[in-house]
């Protein structure tokens, strides 16, 4: 009984681990457009903060500042973030900028 329950728990263990993989590999795949579509709302959020920091006069304007310097720093935090879920789900420990 006892070895019927190892096998099992082996079993489940090694699907974990495959889950995980293809999960990794998909991830990874899609890490360059994730990357960029958040960098350029990084871009555009804290470029926008400034121009309307800058530019603007109304009585809208502290609101847009903070909606834009939000947005930039809400997608540098997702970058981080997404680079961080990678690292975890990595079935070998990754070495960046070898």
């Amino acid at each position: 009984m006892k070895t019927v329950f190892g096998f099992f728990l082996k079993l489940l263990e090694t699907a974990i681990k495959l889950i995980f993989f293809i999960v990794f590999q998909v991830f990874l795949w899609l890490r360059p457009v994730a990357r960029f579509l958040l960098g350029l709302s990084a871009f555009g959020g804290l470029v926008g903060a400034a121009i309307v920091l800058l530019g603007m006069h109304g009585p809208q304007k502290s609101f847009l500042i903070y909606v834009c310097f939000g947005i930039g720093v809400g997608s540098l935090s997702l970058m981080w973030v997404y680079d961080s879920i990678l690292f975890r789900l990595s079935p070998r420990p990754l070495i960046v900028f070898n």
